[in-house]
């Protein structure tokens, strides 16, 4: 049986992606799902879950839940009810010390960015804007945004203030829960376990790491490893949501003077 196969087979998380959001998340959910170790947990995954927004239930209540034993119970279920093999990106990454107890296992990959102020810079100018009062209050009125998503953004990053003493959403200049993140991750993963990975090295490092051959195309030559810089998609789609939330908020303070003058 190939390496592959044996993900494939395997119970539980194999692969486990440990770095912050914007450290090429989603390039590595891309990868590992070329590479056939799926399903895949994402914070789209998060995003994807329609009402009543279970996931972020589930999420929040791990976050919320101080008993170690407990909270690893909850863990556990979300990925074993999913069937998920790999799990990367926020709130898996938030887990590391849970995840390293849950599955003995898994292989732990890294991301890292260039420079921490690279990695600033690119979390403010997109995920941080869904923490601004501009988005959180244009957007007040869609169920989803306020009861599934800011929700449990908040308590996340409330979890880091608590534990690292910096939080996700901050100031251009302010890296240190990157820092303090990356450290934490060091101390507790077994470096046997992990895999320290920059987008930019490409296949190389992470198949070996894995023990999986670098994919092919059907006639035999590497497939580039997937670069999904998503910074212009996802802004774009931010800008919609603001507008789309502005015009609905109009609708609504519209229908509602309507409705009190048909009254008075």
């Amino acid at each position: 049986m190939s390496e592959k196969d044996a993900y494939k087979q395997s119970d539980g998380l194999q692969v486990v992606g440990t770095g912050l959001p914007r450290t090429g998340t989603l390039s590595l959910y891309t990868a590992l799902g070329i590479l056939g170790i799926t399903p895949c947990h994402h914070f789209k995954t998060v995003m994807d879950d329609g009402f009543p927004y279970r996931q972020s239930q589930r999420w929040q209540q791990a976050c919320k839940t101080k008993d170690a034993k407990a909270r690893r119970d909850v863990i556990r279920q979300i990925y074993s009810d999913g069937g998920f093999k790999s799990g990367v990106d926020y709130p898996t990454s938030h887990f590391v010390e849970d995840l390293v107890e849950l599955y003995p296992d898994a292989k732990f990959i890294h991301g890292i960015r260039s420079s921490p102020q690279q990695w600033r810079k690119s979390f403010n100018g997109t995920i941080g804007r869904v923490r601004s009062s501009a988005f959180y209050y244009s957007c007040f009125l869609f169920p989803q945004q306020r009861f599934s998503l800011q929700p449990l953004l908040g308590v996340l990053d409330a979890c880091n203030i608590r534990n690292f003493h910096a939080g996700l959403v901050s100031s251009n200049d302010d890296v240190e829960v990157y820092h303090r993140h990356n450290a934490h991750v060091r101390q507790v993963v077994p470096a046997s376990r992990l895999l320290e990975f920059d987008p930019k090295q490409g296949w190389g490092p992470l198949c070996q790491f894995l023990n999986v051959p670098i994919p092919t195309d059907e006639y035999g030559n590497e497939l580039d490893y997937p670069h999904v810089n998503d910074t212009e998609k996802l802004n774009k789609v931010l800008n919609m949501m603001i507008a789309v939330g502005c015009v609905v908020w109009v609708a609504a303070i519209a229908a509602t003077y309507f409705i009190v003058a048909r009254l008075w």
